[in-house]
């Protein structure tokens, strides 16, 4: 695969990660464009990978959509064969940052009853020997 074909791979790839990200959040192409000072038309041609979308352009549309901007790159430096998968994973990404946000106001209900200010702030439970368990990370 030559240089420009992977560029052209890697756009196309960030197009539908684009398009998943707004599409899950319920943002027509208009109403985004609207929102960043382009036409829908443009959006379209972000979406297919037409046009490259410039850095300051993708911080610009990812603060519209209340998204990272690794939510549109994607992970990795591999330009995948297909954005079919890309796109699940967006739209996934994008569906458990919203149950995170919605599990943390119900916790933050219960730590502001509690007189907890900050759920951040309260740290792991104690276990045997008062040793406090950190999280695992894998």
């Amino acid at each position: 695969m030559t240089k420009e074909e992977t560029a052209g791979l890697i756009d196309r790839n960030a197009g539908a990660r684009l398009r998943a990200v707004r599409a899950d959040r319920g943002i027509s192409q208009s109403a985004l464009g609207d929102a960043i000072g382009v036409t829908f038309q443009q959006i379209q041609k972000y979406e297919k990978g037409t046009n490259r979308i410039s850095i300051s352009r993708l911080v610009i549309i990812c603060q519209a959509l209340n998204c990272h901007p690794m939510d549109i790159i994607g992970e990795g430096v591999d330009a995948p064969t297909s954005a079919a998968p890309l796109v699940d994973l967006a739209a996934e990404n994008a569906k458990l940052r919203r149950a995170v946000q919605a599990v943390r106001k119900i916790v933050g209900g219960y730590a502001e009853r509690m007189g907890i200010d900050d759920i951040d702030d309260v740290s792991a439970p104690a276990g045997p020997q008062g040793i406090t368990h950190a999280p695992q990370t894998h």
